[in-house]
């Protein structure tokens, strides 16, 4: 009875990165589906857009520095900066939802609660909807604005995203 149900267990898995592959990308490497991978380097602008109090832009100056232009221009804290955009260009996921604008409302993503987003060299960017934590607290629901499909993230993978202004600010030494 044991091996039946592992594997079963093991079909289904394979089967579920099977249907996956259309939307996501599969990091063999790293055994984790992405919504999304950009190159880092290449990453030029990040932002997050929240109710007022919370919105902010920063670009990169040049390959390794920051400056943070909106709300207000400062230096920013390198090391966090390039957290954030560690994150922001590789996406976890680790469940598919839905794939109908009809259910934003239930997960929290409409209107989303926060939106992140990254631009590259070459102006492309990704926007990330990101909105309420399922109901465990593990995960968030989220979504890539261009596309109507939702998922679920681990909230580890998600929550160096949230950032506030202060918390990018450059610390006295």
């Amino acid at each position: 009875m044991r091996k039946i149900t592992y594997w079963t267990a093991a079909a289904c898995a394979v089967l579920s990165v099977v249907v996956w592959k259309g939307d996501v990308v599969f990091d063999k490497k790293n055994q984790a589906v992405l919504l999304y991978e950009l190159d880092v380097s290449l990453v030029t602008q990040g932002e997050v857009m929240k109710p007022v109090e919370h919105q902010w832009m920063c670009k990169r100056q040049d390959h390794s520095v920051w400056k943070m232009i909106q709300p207000v221009a400062h230096e920013v804290d390198g090391s966090e900066m390039d957290n954030f955009v560690r994150y922001a260009s590789r996406v976890e996921i680790n469940r598919k939802l839905a794939e109908s604008l009809a259910d934003l409302l239930a997960y929290g993503l409409s209107p989303p609660e926060w939106m992140v987003r990254v631009t590259v060299k070459d102006g492309t960017s990704k926007t990330l909807e990101v909105g309420r934590k399922t109901p465990d607290n593990r995960s968030f629901y989220l979504r890539e604005a261009s596309a109507p499909t939702i998922y679920t993230a681990p909230a580890w993978a998600i929550a160096p995203l949230l950032k506030k202004p202060s918390d990018l600010r450059k610390k006295p030494k």
